[in-house]
């Protein structure tokens, strides 16, 4: 008898094998692309945030700095209500008295992960 000639090809294991190791390969780069995505949405929203704030920022020391003796204008004192635009919350602190006052701007924000995110911003203004 003869013995049947082998034909070339791969067996049901080496293609389970492959199949596993492809979708694992295919698993690692999606979750590399999720992180990814994730992560330039935090730090869209964090310079959002951010600008928002040295723009409000500058504004209170523009007041601070509009009159004369500094710091009277009625424009230069702290939020009583959040201010709210593109999902930031503004709130800011302007110490009523002193020399040296430190104007506080508290940027809040939310992150669809972690949760509520707050970056202050401080300036110091010499009345």
């Amino acid at each position: 008898m003869r013995s049947a000639a082998r034909v070339g090809g791969f067996t049901i294991v080496e293609l389970l094998v492959a199949v596993t190791v492809l979708a694992i390969g295919v698993l690692a780069v999606a979750s590399g692309v999720m992180f990814s995505t994730r992560n330039l949405n935090r730090s869209r929203l964090a310079t959002q945030a951010s600008i928002q704030g040295v723009s409000k920022l500058e504004e209170l020391l523009s007041y601070a700095n509009a009159t004369s003796p500094l710091c009277l204008s009625p424009k230069f004192t702290s939020s009583v209500t959040p201010q709210v635009s593109n999902n930031v919350s503004l709130t800011w602190t302007v110490p009523a008295t002193g020399v040296l006052r430190t104007v506080q701007v508290f940027a809040t924000y939310r992150l669809a992960v972690t949760g509520q995110r707050t970056d202050i911003l401080t300036a110091r203004v010499v009345c």
